[in-house]
């Protein structure tokens, strides 16, 4: 992270590099997984309170992923390596999955064409990913956030008024 001082204005605009950028997506799918079992916890607790907040940061956090994969895929920092074939109780989700030259992986939901072209012996059946954190950084979710809004320009209030159909991640 460096930042870079506009003299015309003196604004201090946070420029951040690409492995910011994938630890920061590495903490907020860790952190996603986090609230989707949380909710998946106090559902069965009938505690719908928790439950509804837990959806809510969910599909937040995988509006946010979504829109900063894309745009790493559009930069091409991200490459396509397969589709993953998750199997929970009798449903099965299909992933894209995608690698950066730095070694972070990440899922999203696959398209009917990512489909298409893998046939089912082509896809590596999988588990749900756990929550738990194997790495730890410098920074923390609060600082993750900030960083992938940063680089998508956009703000918070953006993420939560897209169309959570549209991105939010199939997870049981």
């Amino acid at each position: 992270m460096c930042a870079i001082i506009d003299n015309k204005k003196g604004d201090i605009k946070m420029t951040y590099t690409d492995e910011d950028i994938f630890k920061s997506l590495y903490i907020l799918n860790k952190s996603a997984k986090k609230s989707r079992d949380t909710q998946k916890k106090a559902g069965k607790e009938n505690n719908q309170r928790v439950a509804k907040a837990a959806k809510t940061r969910k599909d937040f956090i995988y509006n946010l992923k979504h829109l900063a994969m894309e745009k790493l895929i559009s930069e091409k920092k991200l490459e396509f390596v397969g589709i993953h074939k998750q199997e929970v109780n009798s449903s099965s989700f299909y992933l894209a999955f995608y690698k950066s030259s730095l070694g972070f992986s990440y899922h999203r939901p696959a398209t009917k064409a990512e489909i298409k072209d893998y046939k089912e012996k082509e896809c590596i059946r999988m588990t749900v990913v756990p929550a738990f954190q194997r790495h730890s950084f410098d920074f923390g979710y609060k600082k993750a956030v900030e960083i992938l809004l940063d680089y998508l320009n956009v703000t918070q209030k953006d993420i939560k008024e897209k169309n959570k159909k549209q991105f939010s991640e199939q997870t049981p």
